[in-house]
């Protein structure tokens, strides 16, 4: 058995702290829950999103990204002039791997596609290809 005290952490008169007794197995349990754990098929938001690509890959590096639905593709992250709008909202302008060195070429946002960022399960930096000598 532990005891443990509990402090309210907005002054209410008459409930300062209260003193618990509590079985050990009951902590390790509680402490368990503050661990981040994700479903299979978790969501990801635009704060996940955003935190993972600002400031060092945003429209700098290629990026694979894996939905629930639909193949994997890679693609780099645009910052078009809705950028901020679009992030909002969970909505991503990603121009594909092929289009890339264009993008780079003429910044052409004609070039992206908008996806939602509720269907993505996992966002990585793609490995760069290894161009073969023949």
């Amino acid at each position: 058995m532990l005891f443990v005290t509990v402090c309210n952490p907005i002054p209410y008169p008459g409930l300062r702290c209260i003193a618990l007794k509590i079985p050990a197995f009951l902590i390790n349990s509680v402490k368990s829950l503050n661990k981040p754990t994700f479903a299979k098929n978790k969501i990801m938001v635009n704060e996940m999103i955003s935190k993972f690509l600002e400031p060092a890959h945003l429209a700098k590096t290629a990026i694979k990204i894996e939905f629930k639905k639909r193949n994997t593709i890679v693609g780099i992250f645009i910052d078009a002039t809705d950028y901020e709008d679009l992030k909002a909202k969970n909505f991503w302008r990603i121009v594909s791997e092929v289009n890339i060195p264009e993008w780079k070429k003429t910044n052409d946002n004609k070039l992206a596609k908008i996806f939602s960022g509720s269907e993505f399960t996992r966002i990585t930096v793609a490995k760069e290809k290894k161009e073969t000598v023949a």
